[in-house]
């Protein structure tokens, strides 16, 4: 394979995929905004300077390279600032960076989106992702778009930020009723699924990919509580009630519990695929969250 160029490399799933590739012997080049430095890298991953928004340094990040790995976003779980905005990073950068990847001559870009990434309202967090997808389909270079729901394994937001809501707070906010359902996915899984798609080459495909069992909002939060030692009681909340208080703590809090973009994914619908996603396409069965809080925690 030849030179590789991950962007969101020092993120949540890139720290991962970063760790995994040099681990195999693979040099991936990192996209880190100036002025950032290393920030830790492994032995082996090669950083190059670059921004999202500076559509010049990522047509010279792009020169020599043979594919890309776009896993730099403003995710839902993040209040939004003017230098890091949904719009701004979601879709103008994927545009921009797409534009960079077409011009260059790289030969495959896969994608990091999301189940259920529908158009959504005119201003929305998820029309954000929406268009970064779409940007990706119709950028002119051959592309994996891989959609995972929700995240499991050290450290993972969805999971702790919970987890934390729990211990502090004597009753747990529910958004609607409490049945929307999602299927954890663990995050080496999820890097095992991005290698492969790195390594089979572009076919111009959106794959979606869970874990091996669905669980409802519900659910999800009563397993943390037993994880923890908890108990607490739920209250469910209409969503157009929810919205204004996420509004409030976003004008309030530097890192609110809960953000309105977060909340588009109790709108959407169910967050879930197939249960034989990854074995049907990777030729693997995915870590369970259950075995996972046995073992390590969520």
């Amino acid at each position: 394979m030849g030179a590789i160029l991950i962007t969101g490399a020092t993120g949540y799933i890139g720290r991962h995929l970063v760790a995994r590739l040099t681990a195999r012997g693979d040099h991936p080049r990192c996209l880190l905004r100036p002025g950032s430095g290393r920030r830790d890298l492994p032995v082996g991953a090669l950083p190059v300077t670059g921004d999202l928004g500076d559509p010049a340094s990522l047509a010279e990040a792009a020169k020599g390279i043979s594919a890309i790995v776009h896993l730099a976003a403003v995710v839902a779980n993040l209040k939004q600032t003017k230098a890091a905005s949904y719009r701004g990073v979601n879709d103008e950068g994927t545009a921009n960076l797409a534009r960079a990847a077409r011009q260059a001559g790289v030969g495959h870009f896969v994608h990091l989106g999301g189940l259920n990434t529908v158009p959504g309202g005119a201003n929305s967090y998820i029309r954000t992702r929406y268009n970064g997808e779409s940007h990706v389909k119709a950028g002119g270079v051959p592309y994996s778009i891989l959609q995972p729901s929700i995240l499991f394994g050290d450290g993972a937001a969805f999971f702790t930020t919970l987890a934390d809501l729990a211990r502090r707070a004597p009753i747990l906010p529910v958004p609607g009723n409490g049945r929307s359902r999602f299927q954890p996915i663990w995050v080496e899984d999820v890097v095992t699924c991005l290698v492969a798609l790195l390594d089979t080459g572009g076919r111009d495909e959106t794959v979606g990919v869970g874990g091996p069992a669905y669980y409802t909002y519900d659910q999800l939060l009563d397993l943390i509580c037993k994880a923890i030692g908890k108990r607490r009681p739920k209250l469910h909340a209409p969503l157009p009630l929810v919205v204004p208080v996420a509004a409030a703590m976003e004008r309030l809090l530097p890192h609110p519990p809960v953000t309105r973009a977060a909340l588009e994914l109790f709108e959407g619908g169910d967050n879930v695929t197939t249960l034989d996603s990854v074995p049907a396409r990777f030729g693997f069965q995915p870590r369970s969250l259950e075995e996972q809080m046995r073992g390590q925690g969520f």
